[in-house]
């Protein structure tokens, strides 16, 4: 119940209580896997990056071969400006499950803010091949290529982009 809670007060954007719902579901069960993930998620969007790493890394060690929490983990090092563990930490998810699109567009967003921008744009277009509708890839990508001058081929991201989640 508690757990459910939790994730009602995220969709609501009531972080600080949502945390304290996912710490009661884990204090009932303290291998509750998603609890740990969600309680990750909800500190990092209540500005509190460095306690989600704390639980992401808790809840990698209860479960290494879930990606999504890898992946939350990478999300909270980027958060940090730890772009490099971020790196790291995305491609471990990506390792754990490589059909999991989010990570590459995540691994993307890493380099990018590295100003790797080779690495960047390989990241997005493998989150493509993995999911061919994943518009944050879609986006990301036409934003990288703005943002390094090819004109083009943003343009066509963008006209992809509106296809797939037209206004």
């Amino acid at each position: 119940a508690y757990y459910d809670l939790g994730n009602q007060y995220s969709r609501l954007g009531r972080f600080d209580v949502a945390i304290e719902a996912y710490k009661r579901a884990i204090r009932r069960d303290t291998d509750f896997i998603k609890a740990y993930n969600n309680l990750g998620l909800a500190y990092t969007a209540n500005g509190e990056p460095e306690k989600a790493v704390v639980v992401l890394r808790r809840a990698t060690a209860l479960a290494p071969d879930y990606a999504k929490a890898w992946s939350h983990l990478g999300s909270a090092y980027a958060e940090m400006g730890d772009h490099s563990k971020a790196i790291l930490t995305f491609k471990k998810a990506i390792d754990v499950d490589p059909g999991y699109g989010r990570a590459y567009n995540n691994l993307g967003l890493a380099y990018a803010s590295l100003r790797l921008y080779e690495e960047a744009e390989e990241a997005y277009k493998r989150a493509l091949k993995v999911d061919s509708a994943n518009v944050n890839a879609v986006f990301n990508l036409g934003k990288l290529y703005a943002m390094t001058g090819d004109e083009p081929a943003a343009q066509e991201q963008l006209t992809r982009l509106q296809t797939l989640d037209p206004w």
